[in-house]
C-alpha cells in the first residue's frame, strides 16, 4: 500500500517538472519531501523484493548449503542496494558534491 502512494507521488511530481535535465531532477531530489519519498520508496521496494525472492528460494532450493548461500545473498544484496540508494539521495539532499 505504501508503494502505491509513494509511486503515485513520484509520477505526479516528476510529470510537473518543467524539463527532465540533470540539474532539474537533481534540484527536485534535493528538496525535503521528494528526498524523503525517494528514501521510503527504496526501503519499501527493496524490502518487498527481498521477501518475494526469499519465498521463491524457500520453495525451490532444497540443499542445505544452497539455502545458506542463497539466504545470505537474499539478505545482503537488497540491503546493500538500498543503502547505496539512500546514501545517494542523502548526499544530494544534504548538498554533497
Amino acid at each position: 500500500m505504501g508503494n502505491l502512494v509513494l509511486i503515485t507521488f513520484l509520477i505526479a511530481s516528476l510529470a510537473l517538472l518543467p524539463d527532465y535535465g540533470y540539474a532539474t531532477v537533481r534540484g527536485w531530489v534535493a528538496r525535503p519531501l521528494p528526498s524523503i519519498a525517494m528514501i521510503l520508496i527504496m526501503i519499501n521496494t527493496f524490502t518487498h523484493a527481498r521477501m518475494g525472492v526469499q519465498v521463491m528460494l524457500e520453495d525451490y532450493v532444497h540443499e542445505e548449503g544452497g539455502k545458506i548461500a542463497a539466504w545470505l545473498l537474499v539478505n545482503i544484496v537488497p540491503f546493500a542496494a538500498a543503502a547505496f540508494g539512500i546514501l545517494s539521495v542523502l548526499r544530494i539532499a544534504l548538498g554533497g558534491a
